[in-house]
């Protein structure tokens, strides 16, 4: 299945406070000197952080519209990211460009958004340059939009046609605090494991719950779908079953109440009754 996103080689690292790690931290130097440490290592390409992992069947849904527009639109998810997170995942940049360490609380509020969503929003029109509300909170009333990314599915990975609002977390750092980080590395083996852990942990704000890879995660959740569906099927075709039996008792009973001038038909009836119970069923659990 096609999630929109390069899952070779890509690695989340769930991260977690430790006690009073954030006390007085200024989050956004923070994270910038955990992507600058965790991108010196030999042999990793690119790394970036996000406030969810991926993909995540639940995320922050809130409604979405036009800022030209009365607020009424579609329901979109929202993520906070860090610069480098759509090149980090393999996600292409359709339109525009993707954040930077400038797109902090001095500059303008900005979003990129999925390319289903700019058509949605912005039908027969470009959406860069654009702007739009998210949801209800004052500073997510006027985002300008700054690029236009593939459709990824990194939260249902069902939906073929993701309404998605990337969010640069410099600009809202009170929101985005402990996440995941995502690296795109070269090597594998143990000790680039340490070595993320290493240089996570020194910094000494927080500590590593757990490294795997996204394409371990996503198979899983795929696995988990398909046993989902299959046993769906074998439920249906076990109700069908009891069904079929149940009619055939009724029209054995039927059967034993009847004159016998009507017992040959009836016993053929019952017969054609039985051979279609157990082809019907037969086809439902193969």
């Amino acid at each position: 299945m096609n999630l929109g996103i390069d899952k070779s080689a890509l690695v989340e690292v769930s991260l977690a406070p430790r006690p009073n790690g954030y006390r007085n931290l200024d989050m956004n130097e923070y994270h910038q000197q955990l992507v600058e440490r965790i991108s010196a290592i030999p042999g990793v390409r690119s790394v970036s952080f996000s406030d969810v992992s991926v993909p995540r069947q639940e995320g922050w849904r809130d409604m979405v519209s036009p800022v030209s527009m009365e607020p009424s639109g579609p329901m979109a998810d929202a993520t906070m990211v860090a610069p480098l997170f759509l090149q980090t995942l393999g996600i292409r940049l359709i339109d525009g460009r993707d954040f930077s360490w400038n797109d902090d609380v001095h500059y303008p509020s900005v979003a990129v958004v999925s390319s289903s969503l700019a058509k949605w929003l912005f039908p027969g029109g470009r959406a860069v340059g654009q702007h739009l509300r998210f949801g209800v909170f004052p500073e997510f009333q006027s985002l300008e939009v700054i690029g236009v990314a593939d459709d990824a599915r990194i939260f249902d990975i069902r939906n073929q046609t993701p309404l998605t609002v990337y969010l640069p977390s410099l600009q809202h750092s009170k929101l985005a605090l402990w996440g995941t980080l995502f690296v795109r590395m070269g090597v594998s083996g143990g000790d680039f494991f340490r070595d993320v852990t290493r240089e996570v942990e020194s910094l000494g704000h927080e500590y590593v719950l757990n490294t795997r890879l996204v394409s371990e995660v996503t198979s899983e959740m795929l696995v988990t779908e398909q046993v989902t569906a299959s046993l769906s099927g074998v439920f249906a075709a076990l109700a069908a079953l009891m069904a079929c039996v149940g009619l055939y008792g009724l029209m054995s009973y039927t059967v034993t109440r009847r004159e016998p001038k009507k017992l040959v038909f009836a016993r053929l009836w019952e017969h054609r009754m039985a051979t279609f119970c157990g082809w019907y069923c037969g086809s439902r659990l193969r």
